[in-house]
């Protein structure tokens, strides 16, 4: 990942970070933020979040991949789970430091709840490898204090499905 940064004055700096030649990402940084507790803020501009659904399909790949039973239970994943994957992926940021990049981790988990709506609502995911369609159907399966926990079900590209829903 290459970078270039500027300062814009008064301890914010803007980047553009070019992370595998085709990516472009755009951040304006905070060194320090007004409370002096030296948490950095990262801003999760649009560009950035884009990465998201790409962060998804790897989790469900993944997931796929580890299984080697024909019989597929439900993938279970929470959008603060996926935010931090994000977030681990994208800046190398564990969870455990949460608390230094707040901000970041607030806009994150809420473009994640986002997404996460916008899937139960299509209530399926669907994407395109080499010559096979893979697709999962998607249904909410808790919701606890904000944190969206969806249900992934596999659905082999010879069958019919449909989304169970609850009454």
């Amino acid at each position: 990942m290459h970078c270039h940064a500027e300062s814009c004055g008064g301890g914010e700096f803007w980047g553009v970070f070019i992370a595998d030649d085709q990516t472009i990402l755009l951040m304006v940084m905070t060194s320090v933020n007004s409370g002096g507790t030296g948490a950095v803020d990262l801003a999760a501009t649009p560009s950035v979040l884009a990465g998201i659904p790409a962060c998804l399909r790897r989790m469900l790949e993944s997931a796929v991949a580890g299984r080697s039973t024909r019989v597929m239970h439900p993938i279970l994943i929470s959008s603060n789970s996926l935010a931090n994957r994000f977030i681990l992926e994208r800046w190398g940021i564990r969870p455990s430091q949460r608390r230094r990049y707040r901000n970041l981790f607030i806009a994150v988990r809420r473009y994640c709840r986002a997404f996460f709506r916008r899937q139960v609502a299509l209530r399926y995911v669907s994407w395109h490898r080499d010559d096979e369609s893979i697709t999962f159907a998607v249904y909410e399966f808790d919701q606890v204090r904000g944190n969206l926990v969806l249900a992934f079900t596999f659905v082999p590209p010879e069958e019919s499905w449909w989304v169970p829903t609850r009454p």
